[in-house]
């Protein structure tokens, strides 16, 4: 008996270790790289793509061709100070990375809010959108126990595809799944938390977002309305596209992001300046909205730091 129980306990430890190591090989992979350090992408395709960097250049040409919304919102997110003179490069570099420190409540199937803590990674980059969720849940069980289970999720979303893992303890397997088609609920989530490194919002010729004008004329001879919302495309490196429509709020925030063919709402709020020249949402809630128009959140997130690093 005694052998049975250090065997099993082995065997968690074991995992829980390889949990950690899994985590870094998929932050390895976000980022564009496989574990030997090698391209996914070919050379082919590297062709074809703009470089990352070389969009960073900005043309004020293009900057006026945006919705007025949406040249607002990039105004007051890079914390702008209005000056004709003052370019967006002034104020703020390229986001390659961001490490998210968060914690908030899950809707279970249940109908209970559980709460979770969690470390949320982005590559920033559109050439490489992903993203790794690593979070723990504390689910709380009907039994009398004096402790309730730690369930350990990940989720990550690199070069096209979408993998979930879900361990009890970090040890025991219960939910383990790949998506190999175009995930599109995994680049819309990334869409969605895009407003928490913004950068990735500027546009692009090719790969990345493409706003939409949504901009009609006022009244007056030759007054532009500025419209509180518009359309945001991204298209990933393999063509596949993700559409929302994007509200703002009357500071020219971004507050409502919508998809487009699916059914799924992300509401921002609590911008707060974290001290690098940019304006982000602290709190994040995505959920789904029912017939009757009411919001219905699955997700409440709290974000308490963030970290940034930069092209």
């Amino acid at each position: 008996m005694t052998t049975v129980f250090i065997a099993i306990l082995w065997c968690c430890v074991q995992n829980r270790l390889d949990w950690q190591t899994d985590t870094k090989t998929a932050l390895v992979e976000m980022m564009g790289f496989n574990p030997d350090g090698e391209e996914f992408m070919s050379k082919r395709n590297m062709t074809f793509l703009p470089n990352v960097v070389d969009q960073c250049a900005w043309d004020e040409d293009r900057f006026s061709q945006l919705p007025r919304s949406v040249q607002r919102y990039f105004h007051r997110a890079f914390l702008f100070t209005g000056e004709p003179e003052q370019f967006w490069e002034d104020c703020v570099k390229m986001i390659r990375s961001v490490t998210i420190t968060e914690e908030g409540e899950i809707l279970m199937m249940n109908g209970k809010w559980v709460p979770y803590v969690a470390k949320r990674y982005f590559s920033a980059s559109p050439l490489h959108a992903g993203y790794v969720w690593d979070a723990k849940i504390r689910y709380p069980v009907a039994l009398q126990l004096p402790f309730d289970i730690d369930v350990y999720v990940r989720d990550s979303f690199s070069n096209g595809q979408e993998d979930k893992i879900a361990r009890m303890f970090g040890a025991i397997p219960f939910l383990n799944s790949v998506a190999r088609g175009p995930a599109q609920s995994a680049r819309l989530r990334w869409l969605a938390y895009a407003p928490v490194f913004p950068t990735s919002l500027l546009p692009h010729e090719a790969v990345g977002v493409h706003w939409t004008r949504e901009n009609k004329k006022g009244f007056w001879p030759f007054q532009e309305m500025i419209r509180n919302e518009a359309t945001a495309d991204f298209i990933d490196p393999q063509g596949h596209s993700s559409k929302v429509n994007v509200k703002f709020d009357s500071n020219g925030l971004i507050e409502h992001i919508a998809a487009v063919e699916e059914n799924w709402h992300f509401r921002m709020s609590e911008y707060k300046n974290v001290g690098q020249g940019i304006l982000l949402p602290s709190h994040i809630e995505s959920g789904k909205q029912e017939k009757n128009g009411n919001f219905v959140p699955h997700i409440k997130v709290s974000i308490k730091d963030v970290e940034y690093t930069y092209f």
